[in-house]
């Protein structure tokens, strides 16, 4: 997104540097948003639960982005890239916290390493697959990038994006909980136990 979203506001829409990344910054204020909600989103659903949401309504964020034009109010774009700023950082948060959640501390430097670089070569992995779409598009249409090739690029980055939720839907249902605090309910109790 950080790639895809500036390039498409100067090729698409005509945009100077500047105004592309004033419009793109919307994003930040979701992440900083989250920042307020995620302990309590997560204590209220759970890894699972909140992992799986922010993959399926991130994605539907992302092929929103494909059906923007230049014609489309920054009045519709800014709520678009806040909701999806803000589900993309609660989705890392969620993600970079649950690595943690059943390490001992004596491995927490490990899996530290291995969760940072992680991240950094999904970062990279993404970047180029968003590059390569667009430069597939331009040789297979015989023009050069334009709106049409954003909105392919968004659409086809929406759908690996929902095959990110494979994983997360086989944790089980209390992963993590010693982390989030989130608490099952006891069907044997007929109610919700008291969350820490």
């Amino acid at each position: 997104m950080p790639f895809l979203l500036p390039l498409m506001f100067q090729l698409g829409f005509g945009m100077t540097p500047f105004q592309s990344g004033m419009l793109t910054f919307a994003s930040a204020l979701g992440a900083i948003a989250m920042k307020f909600l995620a302990s309590a989103m997560l204590q209220i659903g759970g890894f699972r639960t909140v992992l799986i949401a922010t993959v399926l309504f991130g994605a539907c964020f992302v092929a929103a982005n494909g059906l923007f034009t230049s014609q489309t109010s920054p009045a519709i774009i800014i709520p678009v890239l806040i909701g999806a700023g803000f589900l993309r950082s609660l989705f890392f948060t969620s993600a970079n916290a649950l690595v943690f959640a059943d390490v001992e501390d004596r491995d927490a430097s490990q899996a530290t390493a291995i969760a940072a670089a992680s991240q950094q070569v999904s970062i990279a992995l993404g970047v180029a697959v968003g590059g390569g779409i667009l430069e597939a598009t331009a040789m297979l249409t015989g023009e050069p990038v334009g709106l049409s090739a954003f909105s392919t690029a968004f659409f086809i980055v929406a759908v690996i994006t929902i095959l990110a939720v494979i994983p997360f839907m086989r944790l089980s249902a209390d992963a993590g909980d010693s982390v989030s605090g989130h608490r099952l309910r006891d069907p044997d109790a007929g109610e919700q136990p008291p969350v820490r």
